[in-house]
């Protein structure tokens, strides 16, 4: 992490002032000697200072200035968070991208804030789910762990004798899982050992497409 005056420094080089007494005179400064106390490391960037700098240079990024974190400029800080934010994402069924042996590459990105903690992105087919999950929908997934099973959620579940979509409940006293279909009627419920389940994503999100 830079320190007051790199960070300083930095912004002097980037504002191609010519010395720092021209930026002192930038910022409306009428002397530098507290430019030069920071290069010197008696005094930290104050409040005070970090202000005149954002009003005369707004891309700054206060925060980094203040505290060394982040980026310089505001702008690549936005260009972090949206980067941090895309959820890869799949033109292909969800089951068959989380099965093959090798991961294809993504489609193309999702950019959905409220979901920046999802990992992957694609198709859900089939009519088990079709009540919640309208087939075609997209599904955005995070992993998670049989330890961390939310009772009543929807998982996809990856398992020795199970793989697909379904609400998850908990049997009582035992390490056993009920997977509940939403068309009840047509698909029985399941029972599986948690010991047998490999991987276990909950559904954070659906896309649907509006039909005509």
């Amino acid at each position: 992490m830079l320190n007051y005056w790199q960070r300083i420094e930095k912004i002097i080089d980037w504002s191609r002032a010519t010395s720092i007494n021209a930026f002192a005179r930038n910022l409306g400064l009428n002397r530098a000697e507290n430019l030069y106390q920071i290069k010197r490391g008696n005094n930290g960037i104050s409040q005070e200072l970090a202000k005149q700098i954002k009003i005369k240079y707004p891309e700054v990024n206060k925060g980094w200035l203040l505290s060394g974190e982040g980026t310089m400029l505001a702008s690549e800080e936005d260009k972090t968070q949206r980067y941090n934010s895309t959820i890869p994402f799949y033109e292909k069924d969800i089951i068959e991208v989380l099965t093959s042996e090798e991961r294809p590459n993504p489609s193309d990105y999702i950019i959905l804030p409220p979901f920046k903690d999802c990992e992957i992105a694609a198709i859900s087919y089939g009519e088990a789910m079709s009540s919640s999950i309208p087939n075609g929908s997209i599904v955005l997934l995070k992993r998670s762990s049989c330890d961390k099973i939310c009772p009543g959620e929807v998982y996809l579940i990856l398992s020795i004798i199970f793989v697909g979509i379904r609400t998850v409940r908990r049997e009582c006293g035992s390490n056993t899982i009920r997977l509940e279909a939403d068309k009840s009627e047509k698909y029985d419920d399941i029972l599986i050992d948690i010991n047998d389940i490999n991987e276990i994503y909950i559904v954070k999100g659906i896309i649907t497409k509006k039909t005509m």
